[in-house]
């Protein structure tokens, strides 16, 4: 149809130029049209040769006047340049026969008005050929020319200028790339992701970059003006010439009016120390590493300690600021910036030369930062630019995931991987969705542990399955189906014993044995997991089927770290070995066995070993055999081979004549069992051998790592951020577990897949999360809605129709509670232990209720900066009821307070530190709740008594969204409180049926009997103390509410003073 050369040669502008250039890049996307697989560089080189060919052929024997283009090689004529100097000179009529050989259609039906083009003009046949024999770029090409680093081009960029313009009405949204339910081939995935999380990397720093700009408010003064002294003066910074009205020159400085912790100003001029050669098949310096000054003279000793407090690889920015040009339509100028450039942060050295990074007292104030500067721009900067620096801005810790995305994304493309065959066509989202999940039968038995509790359970669960043999109860039993039919047959495990029964373990339901059982089979696994119904339990039962089956390294991914240590609870109480418990991160968790981190898994190794290697040489003095075998593992084995175990022989053949050689070692009281302990001790010492070989800690860590743990997990953004190191290590594994996976975004979810060379070592993968409640945090709304870069893997699978499980049965909040959410999902019903819970929470008329709050001294909600909203009255009104609920003698670790905004979580912080722990006396009384938190923070989070404050009382905000209502309303086991007004959720058509069952009396379904929309409260009542006849006492406002609580803390103080005068 010839449409991108249509296109071209109509000299488009604005959205539908750049439109014009996303559609280029699908049509020209270099891909093999049956397997969806990249071209490679060769392949395209081949098709586009080919492609030539055919020209060349047809030049040649119908036009002698192509008679150059027909015999010139390949390469001197695959440009735009060099195929209009041979089409050129070709009349129209020539044009239009060649266009006949080569099959470009030129005639359209009479009331197409390109027809008129087509009858007169040489450019658009001229454009044709163009664009169908120019070369197009591969995939690995378009990824080398990708570029991680930013400059003030990229944040004054098109599309973040439309972000701001269209909120305005009429607004058009900017033109981008989008997530959507299928790809052409994976790279097209990747490019695709690139480019929009770079917008949104953009878009973070360019907001970061304002605020700062906000807070040092730059200006410019000229020397002939009146200076300020003190701190303002301190603030100059020498910004050379300007030039007047006359002509003559002045002095121009930039004065910093404010700070930040953030940005600290530059001494001096940057210096280069070291330009490295480019490495084999670049053409830029491999690094540039320069020197900057950095004043800390005037900042906090906070703000020095968290510049001194930077981690290698960390981003920079270098920045020149000018004065602002308030009226400038460019956002930048606006703000005073002239240029950006990126760089990482290599080391720190104070006034004396001496290595921050390295510890001691550091001295002066003044810091200089060596940085590899962007080595791209570079040789493009002009020394002046370079030169004129006067200002660093530090990133923040919420973006420093943004630049390790990129890198990944860009090594990705530029580095063959493969992913899992039987998942490549389902993650593209071509051909039948179930065709990935439970790939093959389980045709030989499997230890299936305590899974399941009898034959009637099974029987429950899998209808028609056979006893090969009669089940005890309460045992291990083993499982498979038959190849030919699937039917499930089930016997006694009673060859092994692998498993210790947890004390708490419950009876799994029908569902959840049915997620256990498919997700142990080959394949692609979805697992729905509403709130409450057990997504840890279920997880661990299949990691420790695996792992007790040796079915390999089983890779575990989550969004917290807080999920993956809950999680290794579970396995530790399932009996798994610590040895084999790895957790990969930045910070420091331990599980009810032990360490788990890789520093601390590490050290726990090399202290089991000194331990063992000091019951060698107590052995050795009980044996009467002096030496130094206890001083490494190599001598310990040989001691063994050499005396222990031939002196065993000994008494074995003898027992009568010959005394027991180890006597005291041990307290068994048989031989056989001492020496089956010793036996035990080297065999530790045989597996901790590679430990002693290894000198050096990074050595022992990448064994750890690749060798011998057998259960290792991660954060997505860790696994993002060491994807490379990961791979370099040789970590392999076959089973790769997510959990939260509705949290996590598609890229988030891809990276598991590839931290090992070949992707086929890949037998399973199972998503764990609940797409109903669970959303990714994307800041930039536009990125977010319209190029849906919020979308999920496990959202999108559901949309394609693959196969899920999805948990039936909640067993967290109590049945009125539930019932706020539970229509959400098909079928949930409410476990046997929630009927368990108290009926009542002392001193609450109600176990859940929703709390009018008007306006606290004539104001709602504010928004002191954009998205930053507070609102005072409900957070006063959830510092008084938490006050209310401690001074019942409620644990303050069983309560939470939640909100949806941060502004409202920090201002609730405030609060609860000056009325709750102002004091020795009130921190006794009150003290902080469990946790203050926003409900993206507290996600996958819950608590016995939540007090939720929804903010709002002008718009909806996030209360429209129905999965953040879904989230927010389930975090309660046995109370929940919700404060907010009533007609800004009822204003919201997408909560609607939340609105019947948080205001029951105006749909007739009155849940919990409640019509106030006060605080109902019973007088009387202590915690776990209720009354057997409750009278209500409604508050009828802040004011009311917080009367009563101060009354009943001036009889608390009262009762303190006598008890402890």
């Amino acid at each position: 149809m010839n449409l991108l050369a249509i296109l071209g040669f109509s000299r488009l502008e604005g959205t539908t130029l750049e439109t014009t250039k996303l559609l280029s890049d699908f049509i020209n996307f270099q891909f093999d049209d049956f397997n969806g697989d990249s071209l490679t560089e060769n392949e395209a080189w081949q098709r586009h040769s080919k492609s030539i060919k055919s020209l060349q052929t047809i030049a040649f024997n119908d036009f002698p006047e192509l008679r150059v283009l027909a015999l010139s090689n390949f390469g001197s004529i695959h440009n735009r340049i060099d195929l209009e100097e041979h089409l050129l000179p070709l009349s129209l009529e020539k044009l239009r026969q060649l266009a006949s050989k080569v099959g470009i259609r030129y005639s359209y039906p009479e009331e197409r008005k390109i027809n008129d083009v087509f009858n007169t003009s040489q450019g658009i046949f001229i454009e044709c050929f163009v664009e169908k024999y120019r070369i197009k770029r591969t995939s690995k090409e378009i990824g080398h020319m990708l570029e991680v680093s930013l400059d003030e081009t990229g944040l004054a960029s098109t599309f973040l200028e439309q972000c701001d313009a269209c909120s305005a009405p009429n607004g058009e949204y900017p033109t981008t790339y989008s997530l959507s339910l299928q790809y052409l081939s994976i790279d097209d995935f990747l490019i695709r992701s690139f480019n929009l999380w770079k917008l949104e990397y953009m878009y973070h720093i360019r907001t970061h970059i304002d605020s700062v700009a906000k807070r040092i408010r730059p200006r410019l003064a000229s020397s002939g003006l009146k200076r300020k002294k003190g701190k303002e003066q301190d603030n100059a910074i020498n910004y050379g010439n300007g030039i007047s009205e006359d002509g003559t020159e002045k002095s121009r400085e930039l004065y910093l009016e404010g700070s930040s912790k953030f940005a600290a100003k530059v001494i001096g001029k940057p210096v280069v120390l070291d330009v490295a050669p480019p490495l084999v098949g670049d053409d830029i310096p491999s690094y540039v590493r320069v020197e900057v000054v950095l004043d800390l003279e005037r900042t906090s000793t906070e703000v020095r300690k968290g510049w001194e407090s930077l981690q290698e690889g960390e981003i920079l920015f270098l920045t020149r600021f000018e004065g602002p040009v308030v009226k400038s339509t460019d956002g930048l100028s606006r703000i005073g910036l002239k240029y950006l450039r990126c760089g990482e942060f290599v080391r720190m050295l104070d006034e004396n030369n001496r290595d921050i990074g390295k510890g001691g007292q550091s001295n002066g104030r003044r810091r200089k930062l060596h940085i590899n500067y962007d080595a791209r721009r570079y040789d493009i900067d002009e020394t002046s630019l370079f030169e004129g620096f006067n200002l660093v801005v530090r990133n923040r810790p919420v973006d420093a995931n943004f630049v390790p995305v990129l890198s990944s994304l860009k090594k990705l493309l530029e580095v063959p991987f493969t992913l899992p065959s039987w998942l490549t066509d389902i993650f593209l989202g071509f051909g039948h969705p179930a065709a990935a999940s439970c790939i093959s039968p389980i045709a030989n038995w499997i230890n299936f542990g305590y899974t399941l509790e009898d034959a009637a359970h099974m029987s429950e669960v899998f209808p028609g399955s056979i006893e090969v043999e009669k089940l005890t109860p309460g045992a291990q039993y083993k499982i498979r189906q038959k190849s030919a039919d699937g039917v499930i047959e089930l016997s006694n495990n009673n060859d092994i014993n692998l498993w210790k029964k947890p004390s708490n373990a419950v009876k799994f339901t029908n569902k959840q044995v049915e997620a256990i059982f498919k997700s142990i089979h080959r394949g692609l696994s979805v697992v729905v997991t509403p709130p409450g119904t057990g997504k840890l339990e279920v997880a661990a039962q299949v990691i420790s089927i695996l792992y007790n089956n040796s079915e390999g390294r089983t890779l575990l991914m989550a969004r917290s770290d807080a999920a993956l240590s809950h999680l290794f609870k579970r396995l530790a109480q399932a009996g798994l070995p610590e040895q084999h418990l790895l957790m990969l991160g930045d910070h420091y968790h331990s599980s009810d066995s032990g360490a788990v981190s890789k520093f601390g898994r590490l050290e726990t190794i090399l202290q089991s070993r000194r331990s063992l290697l000091k019951q060698v040489d107590r052995l050795s003095e009980l044996m009467g055999i002096p030496g130094a075998y206890g001083d490494s593992c190599e001598s310990s084995l040989q001691f063994f081979n050499l005396y222990v175990e031939p002196t065993w022989k000994l008494y074995v053949q003898d027992k009568q004549a010959i005394p027991f050689p180890f006597e005291g070692f041990s307290t068994e009281s048989s031989s056989d069992m001492v020496y089956l302990e010793i036996r035990h001790l080297f065999e530790q010492l045989e597996s901790l051998r590679p430990y002693e070989l290894l000198q050096t800690n990074k050595e022992r860590l990448k064994y750890l790592i690749s060798r011998e743990s057998r259960v290792v997990a991660m954060t997505a953004a860790y696994a993002t951020r060491n994807r490379e190191e990961l791979v370099e290590t040789g970590f392999n594994y076959r089973n790769v577990i997510i959990m939260e996976c509705g949290q996590l975004t598609e890229l988030e979810t891809f990276i598991p897949l590839t931290l090992q060379k070949d992707g086929n070592n890949i037998h399973r993968l199972v998503l764990f999360g609940d797409h109903h409640r669970e959303v990714p945090k994307i800041k930039n709304t536009i990125l977010a809605n319209q190029a849906h870069l919020n979308q999920t893997a496990l959202n999108r699978f559901v949309r394609l129709g693959v196969p899920v499980i999805t948990l039936d049965g909640q067993g967290r909040s109590r049945p009125e509670i539930a019932n706020l959410y539970n229509w959400v999902y098909k079928g949930l019903t409410n476990l046997p232990n929630t009927e368990q819970y108290e009926k009542t929470n002392a001193g609450l008329y109600f176990t859940w209720q929703f709390i009018e709050v008007g306006d606290y001294n004539g104001q709602g909600e504010t928004e002191t900066s954009p998205g930053f909203y507070q609102n005072l009255g409900e957070a006063e009104n959830a510092v008084a009821l938490y006050q209310y609920m401690r001074l019942l003698g409620y644990p303050r670790e069983k309560i939470s307070i939640i909100s949806l905004y941060e502004g409202q979580k920090m201002l609730i912080e405030e609060i609860v530190k000056k009325r709750c722990t102002g004091s020795l006396v009130d921190n006794k009384i009150f003290g902080s709740p469990n946790t203050v938190s926003t409900i993206d923070q507290y996600q996958g989070e819950d608590n016995d008594y939540i007090i939720l404050s929804l903010v709002r009382t002008k718009s909806p905000g996030f209360v429209s969204d129905p999965r953040v209502l879904t989230e927010a309303l389930s975090r309660a086991r046995l109370g929940l409180y919700v404060l907010g007004r009533r007609e800004v959720i009822a204003s919201s058509p997408q909560v609607e049926e939340f609105a019947k069952r948080l205001f029951p009396e105006s749909s007739g379904e009155n849940t919990n009997d409640s019509t106030s929309n006060d605080l109902l409260v019973v007088p009387g009542e202590l915690y776990h103390k209720p009354l057997q006849v409750r009278n209500p006492v409604a508050m009828q406002g802040l004011a009311h509410l917080g009367q009563y609580v101060h009354e009943m803390t001036l009889k608390r103080y009262e009762y303190e003073q006598q008890k402890h005068p």
